[in-house]
This record gives structure tokens, C-alpha cells and sequence, in this order.
């Protein structure tokens, strides 16, 4: 059990990634040890090349740490063979920052595309997507192709995307970085909501102190491949230890935004 009784839905165990180089070996992970929560909305916040990214990627395995251990909803991923990881990654939902939707397919059919691929039924899809689409408060743009779709709206199509097949798990890699300020508003309340109504567990990784403050129930700081501090957001934000978190902290202050970010996210 951690955190207030809450049984553990993603574990990292001394996670290492290592990539070749022509200059030589280079360590983007160094060990990386992280616990969270079920129902928990858990941020990760770095700087540009901090490791954020290849963390991320190796949580659902799309890269396979060089060390160390990955538990998603009680399966340890880095054991699986290719046919199980398959079936274990469809617990884990995927927000991009850039949409990565089939320009293609109406929003419609971008949200059934992992139903399909998962041998869904015809009818089952379609009752599924059309039920994910109003959840995101997109069901009257379902027949709309991405390019006839606002960035919100392409996120949200993005979001019922991952949501379709009910994980356990979503992970969010700078969702909002290519949004405006009102519309990131409105997809972190959406997330919110999400989490509140289905207690779905949530990752984000994220370069912005104001979407942690705004989301997360707790969040961990990473540099140079390294978490050098974790815990719940309103404790890290009092007294921060790190420089890198110091940084992230007096920038959201010099935006005056800090009391008030925290305020309306609680």
C-alpha cells in the first residue's frame, strides 16, 4: 500500500537508459526510483534535456531502460515478452503534445483506431467512441477532420483517444505545451474531471511549474537524468531544495501566479 492507502499503480525501480553516441555513451536516466498512487494525479517537471521524455517513453516501453524495473498496474513491463508488453500497454493511455492525430480520419474515427486495432466489435466501437467524444464535450464534432478543429479541440480528440479503451493509466507528455493560456486551462480542468470521475491515475510530464500547481497532487523534479526532489506540490512550492526547483518556483512568482494557481486548483 502507498500513500494514504492507495495501492501503488506505477513503480520505478533504479531505471537507467543509456544511449550510444558517436562521442560515446550517454546516461539520459540514472536511476530513477518513483512511486505512484492509484487515483493519483503525479506531475514530472524538468528543464529542456532533463530526461522527462525518455522517462516517459519508458514507462509504457516504448524505450526499454538499460537497467532497472517498470511495474504498471501490477505487471513488471521490462520482463514481458512482445506479445504481452502488447497486451500490458493497452492499460496505458497516451496524450501527446503535438495531437499525433491521422490527419486522415474524422475525430470520430481517431478515437476508434485503438478499438479497431484491438479487435474491438463494430457496435461495441461505435458505442464507446460515441460515449468517450461527449465525455471530452466533442460529440457534435465527430464527423470534423483535425484540420477543421481548433488545438483544444484536437487535444480533447487526442484525450478521448487515449481514454477509449479504459486504462489504468494515462500518461500526459506536455499536453498543453502548444496550447494558449485559456484553452491549457480548459484541458487541465478537463483532465481534472477525468481523474475525479473515474479516479483514473495520471501522469504529466511537463516543463510548467503552473500545470503542476494547477493539477498535480504531487510531483517530482528531475535534472540531468536524476529526480533530485519529490513530494506534494504545495510542500515543494513552500520549500524548494534543489536550484532547479528554486528556478521553476521564482519564475511562477514572478508571473504573480502562485497563490492564486493554488488556490483555484485546490
Amino acid at each position: 500500500m502507498y500513500l494514504d492507502g492507495r495501492i501503488p499503480m506505477i513503480e520505478l525501480s533504479g531505471v537507467e537508459k543509456r544511449f550510444a553516441t558517436p562521442s560515446g555513451e550517454v546516461a539520459a536516466l540514472r536511476g530513477v526510483d518513483l512511486r505512484i498512487g492509484s487515483g493519483e494525479i503525479f506531475g514530472i517537471i524538468g528543464k529542456s534535456g532533463a530526461g522527462k521524455s525518455t522517462l516517459v517513453r519508458c514507462i509504457n516501453l516504448l524505450e526499454r531502460p538499460s537497467a532497472g524495473r517498470v511495474n504498471v498496474a501490477g505487471r513488471e513491463l521490462t520482463t514481458l515478452g512482445s506479445g504481452a508488453l502488447l497486451e500490458a500497454r493497452r492499460e496505458i493511455g497516451m496524450v501527446f503534445q503535438h495531437f499525433n492525430l491521422l490527419a486522415s480520419r474524422t475525430a470520430y474515427r481517431n478515437v476508434a483506431l485503438p478499438l479497431e486495432l484491438a479487435g474491438w466489435r463494430p457496435r461495441r466501437i461505435a458505442e464507446r467512441v460515441l460515449e468517450v467524444l461527449e465525455f471530452v464535450d466533442l460529440l457534435e464534432q465527430r464527423d470534423r477532420y483535425p484540420a477543421q478543429l481548433s488545438g483544444g479541440q484536437k487535444q480533447r480528440v487526442g484525450i478521448a483517444r487515449a481514454l477509449a479503451a479504459r486504462p489504468s493509466v494515462l500518461l500526459c507528455d506536455e499536453a498543453t505545451s502548444a496550447l494558449d493560456p485559456q484553452t491549457t486551462a480548459s484541458i487541465l480542468a478537463l483532465l481534472k474531471r477525468i481523474n475525479q470521475a473515474i479516479g483514473l491515475t495520471i501522469l504529466v510530464i511537463t516543463h510548467e511549474m503552473g500545470v503542476v500547481a494547477s493539477l498535480c497532487d504531487r510531483v517530482a523534479v528531475i535534472e540531468d537524468g536524476l529526480v533530485v526532489e519529490q513530494g506534494p506540490v504545495a510542500e515543494l512550492f513552500a520549500q524548494p531544495r534543489s536550484a532547479t526547483t528554486r528556478d521553476f518556483v521564482t519564475a511562477l512568482e514572478g508571473m504573480g501566479s502562485v497563490t492564486r494557481t493554488l488556490r483555484v486548483a485546490r
